[in-house]
């Protein structure tokens, strides 16, 4: 690899390691925390992933190793974005794009048919219910991209990768619009503790869309299918996620070292909390 891919692969893993850290409990000190292991463990499952993303979008040929470093890149977000690491003057730009990856052939048969447009214009209307004029913009890409990102392309590791990948940029962008300097440090932990909680809540989504399933049939039966429906939960997520983050860099007592602290406690229960059918209707809406 490239020294500034070298570089991104190991800001990859130590984000990765510290989202390993944070799943444990916070548990500071622990002898048995150990680092050099937790790296050969993540160097490896990293370096799947990029082979199994560069296999995925058909083995190009011609140029086999420049594709698989692509393929990395694509995986090593947000320090990637510029190709040189430097986050504090990276341009806010989404790093995946629905357009960018392939589809899977075979998921129309589970998520419905929907204009790009129309979904956007959906999103557009509750945003300037949920979330203050100012952020409106920064929201709406990110809920956007989160929406048909996943409507698009329903692979695991992608998915995965997207996550992560919009909430960091959308963070970065309300960061600098709430008036504060980037924090590349409190970025990453707080994508790492939104990670946590995104992972923690997906097996729990996948028995909670099994059983609203019924309960939205009834009101609309085209979208009630429990792969939309997690399409749906990951939309509300990221609001949820802005919306958190807009308060806390609202107020003016809130210093950026104590909102990571308290995030730590308080951002999981309150973005990953249940979503009520309320909720899940009005964002299912946008896309009819």
């Amino acid at each position: 690899m490239e020294t500034n891919l070298d570089h991104c692969f190991n800001k990859e893993i130590e984000k990765r390691a510290y989202i390993m850290y944070v799943k444990s409990g916070f548990k500071q000190g622990n002898s048995e925390y150990n680092w050099e292991s937790a790296k050969l463990e993540l160097e490896k499952e990293i370096e799947i992933e990029a082979y199994r993303l560069w296999e995925y979008e058909g083995r190009k040929s011609g140029g086999d190793e420049y594709y698989y470093n692509i393929a990395l890149r694509n995986i090593c977000i947000p320090e990637c974005k510029n190709g040189q690491g430097d986050i504090e003057n990276i341009e806010i730009i989404l790093p995946v794009k629905a357009s960018l990856v392939p589809v899977r052939g075979n998921i129309t048969q589970d998520v419905p048919e929907v204009s790009s447009t129309e979904a956007m214009n959906g999103f557009s209307k509750l945003l300037s219910v949920w979330i203050k004029p100012k952020y409106h913009e920064i929201v709406l890409t990110a809920a956007g991209s989160m929406g048909l990102f996943n409507l698009a392309n329903l692979f695991p590791i992608v998915d995965a990768i997207s996550v992560g990948g919009i909430w960091t940029t959308m963070l970065f962008a309300i960061f600098k619009k709430s008036g504060h300097k980037v924090d590349s440090a409190a970025v990453t932990k707080l994508i790492a503790i939104s990670l946590a909680g995104w992972g923690a809540y997906s097996l729990g989504s996948k028995i909670f869309t099994l059983a609203a399933v019924p309960l939205l049939a009834g009101a609309v039966p085209m979208f009630a299918t429990v792969s939309f429906l997690n399409i749906v939960l990951n939309v509300i997520f990221t609001i949820r996620l802005a919306s958190y983050m807009i308060d806390q860099l609202e107020n003016k007592n809130n210093e950026i070292g104590k909102i990571v602290l308290e995030s730590a406690v308080q951002l999981i229960p309150a973005v990953f909390k249940m979503p009520s059918i309320e909720e899940i209707k009005a964002v299912i809406d946008c896309f009819k």
